[in-house]
């Protein structure tokens, strides 16, 4: 009985210890975020000058990139889409005081010939 009570209480004293780590952990979090986020902004007209276009992150020391993480922008025509719809045929346009000459149907297509 004796040791499941001290058990107990040393299970209760190292979670109280890691809740205590994880709140402070927290914390610095915080403020290393409020910190980043005061202290981040680009100089005005600061401008990385490459062969291209691209987005990511600089690491900078003394004006010179030591390390980049980027991905780079290609220029020419956008992409072209996978599949084309099909061109519809338009329906003559309504004189709209008389009904067209010729049953022009749902799809756009004129009579199929079909009886019905």
């Amino acid at each position: 009985m004796a040791q499941q009570l001290i058990a107990d209480a040393l299970g209760e004293a190292v979670l109280q210890i890691a809740h205590q780590a994880s709140i402070r952990a927290s914390v610095r979090a915080r403020q290393l975020a409020e910190w980043l986020r005061d202290n981040a902004r680009p100089p005005p007209r600061a401008r990385l000058e490459a062969d291209g276009t691209y987005s990511g992150v600089a690491l900078l020391d003394h004006n010179r990139v030591v390390l980049l993480i980027a991905a780079r922008h290609e220029r020419g025509e956008p992409p072209k889409p996978l599949i084309t719809p099909p061109a519809y045929d338009t329906p003559p346009p309504r004189d709209s005081y008389s009904e067209p000459k010729e049953p022009v149907y749902r799809d756009g297509y004129r009579d199929w010939g079909w009886s019905g």
